[in-house]
């Protein structure tokens, strides 16, 4: 059962479903592989030279410095923070071994 639905101001149903429907068929019935591309100028009319020419603000954003990198790349590559570096867990705990000491049972 097709059911139509309006959208708003845009396109009549009826036009977007044949739009769709010839769209389904053209990439269901074309010998295009995976790989490769069905071109197709539709979507040009979603850009316009106003949106290609937008550009985000530059916006300069403060970063804790323990959040940032190791400023010495060059000994191994190491990119974790500092804050994700002390967060790794990488020691056995071993000095507490001798605080927790289980009672033996005998």
């Amino acid at each position: 059962m097709e059911r139509a639905v309006s959208l708003g101001n845009s396109l009549p149903s009826d036009v977007i479903l044949s739009r769709f429907q010839s769209l389904l068929d053209n990439v269901l019935n074309s010998p295009l592989m995976d790989s490769e591309v069905l071109r197709d100028g539709r979507i040009l009319d979603l850009i316009d030279d106003a949106w290609r020419e937008d550009k985000l603000p530059y916006e300069d954003v403060t970063i804790p410095l323990n959040e940032l990198p190791e400023p010495e790349q060059d000994n191994g590559g190491a990119t974790e923070s500092v804050k994700e570096q002390e967060m790794k867990w990488a020691d056995l705990a071993l000095q507490y071994l001798h605080e927790n000491i289980p009672s033996s049972g005998s």
